[in-house]
Formats: structure tokens, sequence, C-alpha cells
């Protein structure tokens, strides 16, 4: 889904290249796309495992006079595999989806030619859900071989907020170069579901709750590729 999300946003971004930026107009707009999640998405089945990277996969800013802006950000991601396990005739699966938003203010308190320097604030969600799906069979002497399938759901949603700074380089008139540092914090709360399904008994099913509370701070390693027009 990403794949597909990201080739068209480049397709986007190709059509529109040709822009120039005009710093006299009184609004001017950036929209900017995460190159190493971009990267990550298309070389690896499991994009997850590198760098720690901002969740966000593409961003809007809108700016008035080149100082004050409102930004906006969205990072969606799908995940799917399978594993398999000696002696089960069927693979566990692994199912996942996660989705964060963000949306805030910036302020441009350094443009000087190339480099923009600026601050922000951010209030931010997110919603992740996971199932696991694992079925194994058991026989006990002078039974049948009966099949067993457990389903593990863990579902968290999170509400926060974030401050920060970040450092632009425009590479030609339209185009820049863009990392951030924000200090995170975000509630979550959890929700896990345990499902035991099993021939001849009844369905067996547990459900516990939590919630915690987490301070990050990222580090720079993500890059933006960002369309300034």
């Amino acid at each position: 889904m990403n794949k597909y999300l990201y080739i068209l946003s480049l397709t986007f971004f190709t059509s529109g290249f040709s822009i120039a930026q005009d710093s006299t107009k009184n609004v001017s707009h950036e929209i900017g796309f995460n190159t190493v999640s971009l990267v990550k998405q298309l070389i690896s089945n499991n994009p997850t495992e590198t760098l720690n990277q901002l969740p966000y996969d593409i961003f809007y800013n809108i700016y008035f006079k080149q100082k004050i802006g409102i930004r906006l950000g969205m990072g969606i991601t799908t995940s799917n595999s399978k594993v398999e396990i000696q002696g089960q005739a069927d693979p566990r699966t692994t199912t996942g989806n996660n989705l964060h938003l963000r949306g805030g203010v910036s302020d441009n308190f350094l443009i000087n030619r190339r480099l923009t320097l600026n601050a922000f604030a951010d209030i931010l969600y997110s919603k992740q859900n996971s199932t696991t799906i694992n079925t194994h069979t058991v026989q006990n002497f002078g039974d049948p071989v009966e099949e067993i399938q457990t389903t593990t759901t863990d579902d968290a949603s999170g509400i926060g907020a974030q401050v920060g700074v970040g450092v632009k380089y425009s590479v030609l008139k339209n185009l820049a170069l863009y990392i951030e540092v924000p200090l995170t914090y975000m509630n979550t709360q959890q929700e896990s579901t345990v499902i035991i399904r099993q021939p001849f008994v009844q369905e067996n099913k547990s459900n516990s709750k939590s919630s915690s509370s987490v301070a990050t701070v990222f580090l720079p390693t993500t890059i933006y590729l960002v369309l300034m027009f």
C-alpha cells in the first residue's frame, strides 16, 4: 500500500518540479517526502528494522510571508508476514496497520540564503493494530488429531504533543532537504485480546488493558525531500 502511495507522490513531485518558488508571495507551500522510509519500503519486507525513523511519510506546510506556517503530517504502514514453524501445517501469520498523524505550527526564525531554521509545535495522534494467528495440532493417545488456533490482537491508540527544531537546506530554487529533531511525548492506551479456539471446547477469550506514557527525542536520521512552490 505504501509503495503505491510513494509512486503517486513522486509522480506529483516530478510534474511539479519546474514550479519556481517566489519569495515575494504572501503564501507559499511545501510538500515533503520521507526519503529514508521510501527506500526502506521499496527494498525491505520489514522496513521497521533499521534506524529509528519519524513515523510521517509525507507532510504539507503552508507558510505566510515565509515566516509563520501551519504543518500537517501523515504516515501509514502496513505489514504482512508468515513464519513457517516446524511440525505445524499452517504458518504463523502476523498483520499490522499503523496510522500516525500530526498537526501544528512552525516559525522560520532564521533564513540565510540556502539555509532555513525553524521551530515547531505539534499535536500527535497514533493508531496501531497487530493481529497474529497461530495454528497447531495436538493428539492425545487414542484420540483424533485436534487443531488449536490462537488469535492474538493488540490495539493501541495514542495522543501526544511535540516541540522541536528543524533545518532546511535549499538544493535548488524549489527543492530542499529537511531534517528535524523533535521532543515527543505520547500517552498510549493499549488493549490485548487472546482467543483460543479448539474443537468441542468452548471458545476461550481473555482481555487485558494498560496505558503508558513515553517521552522520546528522535535523532535526525529522517531526511525529507521537500518540494516548494
